[in-house]
């Protein structure tokens, strides 16, 4: 299933002299992801204005859209999803370790339900990191 997400978002601005008429100016961004394009909007919304100062009696077009990302967005895609992987493994890790050596309950800590589940969360969650680095 691809969602909005897998695909890349281009956003263009184009400046014709009149409506139909010759083209005087384009200004296009390619390759961003959602949030990006999304989260920058108020930008290129800016430069269409910009450029309709600029050209008073000019007809400013500004569109915006998807289409097929490339490879290399996908695999910068894949990459981002494996660090945040590997954050997560890291992060479960330095938790697990601070709170082994704070222990001071009377019953030995791999007794704890919390800590198998730990446990079994942080082995899981390395076996997706490597079917993801499998991936790659």
């Amino acid at each position: 299933m691809i969602t909005v997400y897998d695909n890349a978002h281009f956003v263009l601005i184009k400046v014709f002299d009149k409506k139909g008429g010759n083209l005087l100016q384009i200004i296009r961004w390619d390759d961003m992801r959602f949030e990006i394009r999304n989260k920058w909007d108020w930008y290129f919304k800016y430069r269409a204005a910009l450029a309709q100062v600029q050209h008073p009696k000019a007809h400013v077009e500004f569109k915006w859209g998807h289409c097929e990302s490339s490879q290399k967005t996908l695999d910068q895609q894949k990459i981002n999803k494996l660090r945040a992987k590997k954050g997560k493994v890291t992060e479960y890790k330095n938790k697990l370790a601070k709170v082994v050596t704070k222990w001071d309950s009377l019953f030995p800590i791999e007794e704890d339900q919390r800590y198998i589940n730990t446990i079994n969360k942080i082995a899981s969650l390395e076996a997706e990191l490597k079917v993801m680095e499998a991936d790659l």
